[in-house]
């Protein structure tokens, strides 16, 4: 009863800190900053006194900057180079520059509708907020426009297609994201075969076990079947991104940018399964290959042992003698009651043709399925044998089958002993 007792106090007083958590006032305080002013045009780095969202919003406000009070109008854009631990953001991601406000009439005190917005996407197609001061505090609308054209709130899918038309490439894109959305609509959720093996794993002891287990997981995984995307909605933030690069790429510097680099096209979800596939299937090849290799080394050493057979064993170990000829080693080998042996090794051919810079004329390249071994060659052993012997003046010059030879085991594998 008294663990019980215990446990509730801790909870109690968990709870009491909780409540007691303020998040730190930040607005009044000067900070590090980078600003655009028009009548310059570069980045500065500053002291700026924070302000709420809805005094950057106000275009009559003043901003104080290394401790002058400036007119809002006089700025182009500025950013926080801090993070201030702000519950829902991260203030130094946040860039304000001069937009256009629709809610705004041209005029008031001799300005546009412009005010200063958070943007959110930066390109030929931008995004951004405009924050609004009103009874309950404040309320954000979020704008788009194009190369400095009419901002437009809550944009559609025809003005969309409308901006992006110029390009084929991401018009495409667009039409492949709808299509694989619609279908994905239309079709049954997949259960992950992973998540449902979870609970009937059994967890394996021993270090040696677990990372054993831990390779057959990974190599499982590995070949597992790519999982197909599943989104059932256009990513339009992906549309505009890779828009804004395609454009940046058709017409370099001409968009301005505030405090970040020109977009870099990314990855559609399409694209990323198909590459996603293709390494899969490198991997899977690659395991082929490697379990065919298995089985032919299997098959080599399928008739053969580790000790010698009697027509073969040696009757004195050969014993190296520095700068000694060949000549003389043979006759070394035949006074100590030896042999030389003579072993074929026949493997098989593979041809790949080459894909660029191929010249045909000296040779024409064929593709071979699977691989080829010519049995003629065999003959040619029998022939280089004779020769050997006819050249040193020898008869103790013999061909061996590869099968009578013992092998041993190494960390390299099977050896020819």
């Amino acid at each position: 009863m008294k663990k019980i007792i215990l446990l509730l106090v801790l909870c109690s007083s968990t709870l009491m800190a909780q409540q007691s958590y303020k998040e730190p006032k930040v607005e009044g305080k000067i900070y590090a900053a980078k600003i655009i002013r028009i009548s310059k045009g570069t980045t500065e780095d500053v002291q700026m006194r924070y302000e709420s969202d809805a005094y950057f919003s106000d275009p009559k406000n003043k901003f104080l900057i290394d401790g002058v009070e400036i007119p809002s109008n006089q700025i182009e854009a500025f950013m926080f180079d801090v993070t201030f631990g702000l519950a829902n953001e991260n203030t130094n991601t946040v860039i304000w520059a001069r937009r256009p406000d629709e809610t705004l009439k041209a005029g008031i005190s001799g300005n546009t509708n412009l005010t200063f917005a958070k943007l959110t996407g930066q390109g030929a197609i931008e995004s951004y907020m405009v924050v609004h001061k009103n009874k309950l505090g404040s309320s954000s609308t979020g704008y788009n426009r194009k190369l400095g054209g009419e901002a437009v709130s809550g944009v559609t899918k025809e003005k969309m297609m409308e901006w992006i038309s110029d390009s084929p490439e991401i018009m495409k894109e667009l039409q492949q994201a709808d299509s694989l959305a619609e279908a994905n609509k239309n079709k049954p959720q997949e259960k992950n075969p992973a998540e449902a093996a979870k609970g009937t794993e059994e967890k394996p002891k021993g270090l040696l076990a677990k990372l054993e287990a831990q390779q057959k997981k990974d190599a499982a995984a590995k070949a597992a079947p790519i999982a197909s995307p599943t989104a059932t909605s256009t990513d339009m933030n992906l549309i505009i991104n890779n828009y804004n690069a395609w454009y940046e790429q058709k017409n370099p510097q001409k968009h301005k940018y505030y405090f970040v680099n020109p977009p870099v096209r990314k990855k559609t979800p399409l694209e990323d399964f198909h590459e996603r596939q293709a390494t899969q299937n490198a991997y899977l090849k690659t395991e082929k290959n490697k379990e065919d290799a298995k089985k032919q080394v299997d098959a080599l050493f399928a008739n053969r042992t580790t000790t010698a057979s009697p027509e073969n064993a040696s009757v004195k170990d050969n014993v190296p003698v520095k700068k000694e000829t060949f000549a003389a080693k043979l006759d070394r080998i035949k006074a100590d009651g030896n042999k030389v042996g003579v072993i074929l090794y026949l493997k098989s051919v593979r041809v790949n043709v080459p894909t660029d810079n191929v010249a045909t004329t000296l040779s024409d390249y064929v593709q071979l399925d699977g691989s080829y071994v010519d049995e003629s060659l065999k003959g040619a052993a029998v022939e280089f044998v004779t020769e050997l012997n006819q050249a040193f003046n020898r008869t103790d010059i013999e061909l061996i089958d590869i099968n009578t030879v013992p092998y041993r085991n190494s960390k390299f594998g099977r050896l020819d002993d």
